[in-house]
Parts: C-alpha cells; structure tokens; sequence
C-alpha cells in the first residue's frame, strides 16, 4: 500500500505545480497540459487499477 501513497503524492504535487504555472502564467496552457495534466492522469488511472486489482484478488481468497 506505500506505492498508493507515495503515487497520490506526486500526482498531488504535479497538479499543485499546474496550478501554480496557469496562475503565474508561466507556461503555456498546452504546455502544463503537456507536462503536468496528462502524467498526473495517467498516476491516477495506474494507481486505481492496482486497488482494483488487490480488491479483486482480496474478493476471490474470501
């Protein structure tokens, strides 16, 4: 279960830094897109199906 919470931390701190950048505008909105948005998805997507994937393998021992 550390991956989970190590994972939701980054992905925290990388749409935290987004937001930082679209308020400042440092960078451009496709770039923080580019840079920020789609890595801090695809953390969140992999972290949900490893639960997924333990609860599952939880509900068959069971």
């Amino acid at each position: 279960m550390d991956y989970i919470k190590t994972g939701l931390i980054i992905s925290t701190i990388i749409i935290f830094l987004s937001m930082v950048f679209l308020e400042y505008d440092v960078l451009s909105v496709n770039t923080i897109k580019d840079v920020f948005v789609i890595p801090a998805f695809i953390i969140n997507v992999a972290l949900i199906f490893k639960v997924f994937k333990k609860n599952k393998q939880n509900s068959d021992v069971v």
